[in-house]
């Protein structure tokens, strides 16, 4: 990863985007935690992300994780209602929000870049 002060001036100097991401059913991984990873819209994610990160990051799986291990001790969940509820969930995506995370604590946004679409 750049060092921050370059990516924050990426993010500073990022050209408008937007991109829309279709997801799919839900799945749970071995460790308990549910997400969804879109079936479409995973390209325009891999580019921006590149375009900020730089060419030489790593892909990384875009998903919506919807129940973290660390915050939903003993949840059960019912795949079959989320996958009702929320496949073919489709969003566009025009904010990057910029967080820290120390520990186990929550996140906290440092600043938002906006697109202007």
């Amino acid at each position: 990863m750049p060092d921050l002060r370059i990516l924050k001036k990426r993010l500073e100097h990022l050209t408008d985007f937007s991109f829309t991401m279709t997801f799919g059913e839900p799945s749970e991984l071995p460790d308990g935690c549910v997400l969804l990873r879109p079936t479409n819209g995973e390209d325009q994610y891999q580019e921006l992300r590149q375009s900020i990160l730089g060419p030489e990051a790593s892909r990384h799986g875009a998903h919506i994780t919807l129940l973290h291990p660390r915050n939903a001790t003993g949840a059960i969940p019912n795949l079959a209602s989320i996958g009702r509820e929320l496949s073919g969930l489709s969003i566009t995506f025009n904010t990057i929000a910029l967080i820290e995370q120390r520990g186990c604590d929550p996140w906290q946004v440092k600043n938002e870049y906006q697109s202007a679409i």
